[in-house]
């Protein structure tokens, strides 16, 4: 059984700290380096504050400010994951969203510095450039999307043999529909509904990201135009809930049973030697964190 990693903790509160954490030793010894005042003297904190060490005043600098805004963990954040499902929820509650046949990403952006995660935690930054030009064309800081890498034709669906065969690496773009943080806020804990509509604004103007949009209305219906259409199914989404890394049930996907990407599963033999081929590809050809 795989363990998620662990996000860093302040041990002051119980949000993540980008920092690192400290020790219980490290907090005495930041205690007894504060002058303590003369008794009956009532010395200003601003004058205390200067007698400090300047690393010292520093590191509560952090701290202060990790404890005023919530921050992502510093690696890679695991995807959440939709629970499978024969036949969609309804409900006032849940939308839905297309289905795309591609590869899952973690495109994370701080700085200067992209990284498109996959699922086993690789780095396929040198694998898309489009996509890789699109984060960095953004007017942000830093960021954190889902999505799914996918090559589509001129009818707009997602084609897995192209994607898959690496002779169009330079077209693939991300179908981008969730964001986990915008320039150091944790956008996790709101729900879908506001991270999406941030996440729309953001990417009015990118050619290597496109936005997945959602439907409201009957789940089953939806599901039926998706089949009509050839495409891999949906994922339906409960609007007011946060975002949760691993398999959860706020997540629920309903695959077209005669779409590409069910028959090659059905497809034991080419669908074992595909997914091998992709695990190596993974290895040896990118980084991992």
């Amino acid at each position: 059984m795989r363990r998620r990693p662990i996000a860093k903790l302040c041990p002051l509160s119980r949000c993540p700290d980008p920092y690192g954490p400290r020790s219980r030793d490290s907090r005495r010894a930041l205690i007894r380096a504060m002058p303590q005042e003369p008794e009956g003297q009532a010395g200003s904190s601003r004058d205390s504050r200067r007698s400090l060490p300047t690393d010292l005043v520093a590191s509560m600098d952090r701290h202060v400010r990790s404890w005023c805004v919530k921050s992502v963990p510093p690696r890679l954040i695991p995807p959440c994951l939709p629970t499978p499902s024969q036949k969609p929820p309804n409900g006032s509650a849940w939308v839905h969203e297309i289905k795309h046949d591609g590869y899952r990403l973690i495109a994370r952006r701080d700085g200067k510095r992209v990284r498109l995660f996959t699922r086993r935690g690789y780095d396929w930054s040198g694998k898309y450039p489009r996509i890789v030009d699109s984060l960095l064309s953004l007017r942000v800081r830093s960021i954190i999307v889902d999505g799914e890498a996918v090559w589509a034709g001129t009818d707009g669906k997602s084609h897995f043999d192209q994607l898959h065969s690496r002779a169009h690496d330079d077209q693939v773009f991300l179908y981008a529909f969730d964001m986990l943080e915008l320039n150091g806020e944790d956008y996790r804990q709101y729900p879908l509904e506001k991270r999406k509509a941030k996440l729309e604004k953001i990417l009015a103007r990118t050619q290597g990201m496109r936005f997945s949009g959602h439907l409201d209305g009957d789940g089953e219906t939806i599901f039926q135009h998706a089949c009509r259409m050839g495409l891999e199914g949906i994922v339906s989404k409960r609007r007011d809930f946060p975002y949760r890394s691993g398999r959860t049930k706020s997540w629920v996907k309903i695959k077209n049973p005669g779409s590409a990407a069910v028959l090659r599963i059905q497809d034991g033999s080419w669908y074992g030697a595909i997914h091998q081929s992709i695990i190596l590809d993974e290895r040896a050809q990118i980084r991992p964190i």
